[in-house]
């Protein structure tokens, strides 16, 4: 029997495929593989093989029916598929930090000088209270320092949901604590938060699309899971950073996410990979969701512990 692993396989074929022949791992069965060959003009080509064993009257392999079918044009199709993939979640990503620039930008503003002008209006509005003599205006200023000093907690409300300052003033782990204490506050849901002693060092760009999932998939739990309890996760393992977000709600089934949920969750897988992490979920009905993430840490700031 004339070995087809030795006539068939190019230049560039996954030897491995026809070692399925050649230790017997299918079973005897028949198969598929795919080979790269050239044409004698020494064009590339892709073929899919179908490969048949043809056995004796004692069911010994003897010898196999081959039929192949050029896939080139398919096999083009699925690497222009792979090449736009790629692009859209790096356009994912670039959309997403563009976006998160434009929040940080916002948010400086309102702290820098909105904020500040109305802290100023409170204080000369002190003064005016002060220097005047009649007890006339009294109640008059005191509703307006009342409407200033409101202004004045609605815009640093503002400015921490646009881009909270802890996240680039003290880090990811801290800032995932305090969206945690907002959650609890304003929403009624118990967040637990743990996280080992280990460093974690991020690109500032990946610290923020993490945080930016995180607050994603925490405003799902919010509008969604009817959850009583999140419990979230931080810790290191080698050279990644894992998050694991799980709360005790409804749960869902995975193969009917509504679109703006699968939207959801595919725009954070996609901006992750991008940047080398990963994005599971794990839920049913009924039982709660546990979502994990991880990023990569910068590698140079590695310490011996790992």
């Amino acid at each position: 029997m004339e070995n087809p692993s030795i006539i068939l396989q190019g230049p560039k074929t996954d030897g491995a495929e026809w070692l399925k022949l050649e230790t017997d791992k299918t079973g005897g069965k028949a198969f598929y593989v795919e080979t790269v060959n050239y044409q004698k003009g020494g064009a590339r080509i892709n073929l899919e093989w179908q490969i048949t064993p043809i056995r004796d009257d004692e069911g010994r392999i003897t010898h196999f029916a081959l039929i192949h079918r050029d896939i080139t044009e398919r096999k083009k199709a699925e690497e222009k598929l792979l090449a736009y993939q790629k692009q859209l979640s790096s356009l994912a990503s670039e959309l997403s930090l563009a976006e998160e620039k434009e929040r940080r930008r916002i948010a400086t503003m309102l702290h820098d000088h909105i904020g500040q002008s109305l802290a100023m209006a409170k204080i000369q509005m002190g003064v005016l209270s002060d220097s005047l003599d009649s007890d006339r205006y009294d109640s008059l200023l005191s509703d307006i320092r009342s409407l200033i000093e409101k202004s004045i907690q609605y815009t640093k409300s503002l400015t921490f949901e646009l881009s909270p300052p802890i996240l680039y003033e003290l880090g990811f782990e801290l800032a995932i604590e305090w969206l945690g204490e907002q959650i609890q506050k304003h929403h009624k849901i118990n967040f637990e938060f743990h996280f080992d002693e280990k460093p974690k060092p991020l690109n500032r760009d990946v610290s923020v699309l993490m945080f930016q999932a995180v607050r994603e998939l925490s405003m799902n739990i919010v509008k969604h899971a009817h959850a009583q309890r999140v419990k979230v996760l931080i810790k290191r393992e080698g050279k990644r950073m894992l998050v694991s977000i799980k709360d005790d709600g409804v749960g869902f089934d995975t193969s009917e996410i509504d679109r703006t949920k699968s939207f959801g969750f595919f725009s954070i897988h996609e901006r992750l990979k991008h940047f080398g992490g990963t994005f599971f979920v794990d839920t049913k009905p009924g039982r709660g969701t546990q979502v994990v993430l991880t990023a990569p840490v910068e590698v140079e700031e590695e310490t011996d512990e790992d």
